[in-house]
This record gives structure tokens, sequence and C-alpha cells, in this order.
């Protein structure tokens, strides 16, 4: 396996968020992998070097994880490849952190050429930087929906969609008719009256909740389950098939079943077997 990986310790005043980034070109031919020598550190370096947000996060980063699987090469400084982002935050009197978002994209076509400088500019759509600012204002919403006030992501949320509709409609990855998984429906699902309910009660779920295991352990897993009821009324009467709502179990599956593991009641656990059908064999294991 050709695995390069890249940890910068650039650091800036700017930089409000801190991504490690590794890069896997075992797919692509030798020949190509010198002109992508640098991409893994141009890319940290970019997302690290950025003001993101007019917000004044002090000596706080968001953390996040970044791994590029390289597809292939499709002509001259141009590639295919698919992107896996991991992001987090503290708990509240913890030396633990919480999973806030895992999410594959495995459409992902741009051009790049070496030593040629990135630049961020939100007016205009470019393959490459678009879609990494895209899934950083992804990652700087579901952050601030974690805390107090809720929707308190909403602003990045918007600037995502800006993106989408900035996109050519002829841009693969970036339709929305796509079968799997769409950014455009996915930001679309956050911003959506409907979902409402599902953002204030993933602001429940951390804040009250996962913040709350520590100092108030009964009172953080009835929010908790009060939260997945909700999630299971959504599904019933709203969408059984949302994005959202797959990226949260997708995320946080492993989460709740520490959580729920040794509980004597194995409601929980029954519960998110019906709700979460996906890792259900993870919870029925523990369930037994």
């Amino acid at each position: 396996m050709f695995l390069l990986l890249v940890v910068c310790s650039y650091s800036t005043s700017l930089g409000q968020i801190e991504a490690q980034v590794t890069v896997n070109m075992e797919k692509i031919p030798g020949s190509s992998r010198d002109l992508l020598q640098n991409f893994g550190s141009d890319i940290q370096t970019y997302i690290n070097s950025n003001k993101w947000t007019s917000d004044d996060l002090g000596n706080d980063k968001i953390q996040c994880s970044i791994t590029i699987f390289f597809v292939s090469v499709n002509g001259d400084n141009s590639y295919s490849a698919q992107f896996f982002l991991g992001s987090q935050r503290p708990v509240y009197k913890s030396q633990k952190n919480t999973a806030m978002l895992r999410i594959f994209d495995d459409t992902w076509n741009f051009v790049y050429v070496k030593n040629q400088p990135l630049y961020k500019d939100e007016t205009r759509f470019d393959p490459l930087t678009s879609f990494v600012n895209f899934y950083m204002f992804l990652v700087l919403g579901y952050d601030f929906d974690s805390y107090n006030p809720p929707l308190s992501g909403t602003p990045y949320f918007q600037k995502a969609v800006t993106i989408c509709s900035q996109a050519p409609s002829s841009t693969k990855g970036w339709d929305r008719s796509a079968s799997t998984y769409s950014k455009f429906s996915f930001v679309e699902e956050l911003l959506n009256a409907k979902y409402r309910a599902i953002r204030e009660g993933m602001f429940s779920y951390h804040f009250k909740g996962i913040d709350y295991l520590a100092g108030k352990p009964a009172e953080g897993e009835k929010n908790i389950i009060a939260f997945l009821q909700k999630v299971a009324d959504f599904r019933k009467s709203v969408n059984p098939r949302s994005l959202v709502v797959k990226a949260f179990f997708d995320t946080k599956y492993q989460e709740l079943a520490e959580i729920f593991r040794n509980n004597q009641d194995k409601s929980a656990l029954l519960l998110l077997c019906t709700i979460d059908a996906a890792h259900e064999s993870t919870y029925r294991d523990l369930k037994k």
C-alpha cells in the first residue's frame, strides 16, 4: 500500500480549524505520484491557515481528520478522488472527545497543479477548493449546533448551500439526483424547517446529553433517549431515508452502544435496533 501521511505543524492566528490530512495514492500510477507529493500538505495548510468564521473561538480549534483516496488520473493535472471526513469536539468536564460528523463522499473531480497556491474565494466555484470549503462549513455548522443557543450552525450551512448553488449543474458530484448521497440534498435537509426538531434534538443530545454524562449521568442518558424517541417519530412521520439522520447514526452508533452497553434496562438498545437498522448488529450484540 502506498500511503502518504501528512501532519503539518503550520499555525497562524487566523486558523480556526485544525485538520490532519492523510493521502492514499495506492490506485494511481507511480508516475503520477510525484505530481501529488505536496497535495496533502497543501490541503492541510489551506484548511489550517484560513479564517472560516468571524466568531472568536479563542485558542480553541475545531479538530478534524481527512483521508483522501485517489482513484484515477483523468488527464493533465486532473484527478478523481474519494473523501472521508471526521470531526470532533471536547466533552464538558471530561478528557474525552465526541465525534461530531463522519461522512464519506466518493465523487470528487478536480484539477491540481503542483506548487500552485490555493486561494480561498467564496464568490466563485472551484472544483478543488469549493469542495473543501463545503465540508469545512459543515464541520463548523455541526460544531456550533452542539452549543447554546440551538441552531447556531445555520450561517455555515447557508454558506454550504451557496457553494452547491454555484456549482455548474454538469459538475459530477454536485448534482441533486445522486442515488445515495447528494451534497445539495444533505445541506438542504439541515436548513429545512421540517428538520428543525432533529437539529434542536442534536443540540440537546450534545449539550444536555453527552456533556451531562460526567456529572449527571442519569439525566444525560434520559435526554439522549428523549432525542432517540424524537428521531423514531421523525422517521415515521417525515422522512425514513433522511441523509442527516443517517449521518448522525453513522457518526454516533459506537458512542451510543458504549453509553447503554452496561444498562440493565435494555430498552434503549431495543429502540436503537428499531431506528438504526444499518448498525442493528452492534446493538443486538450488546443486548444479548
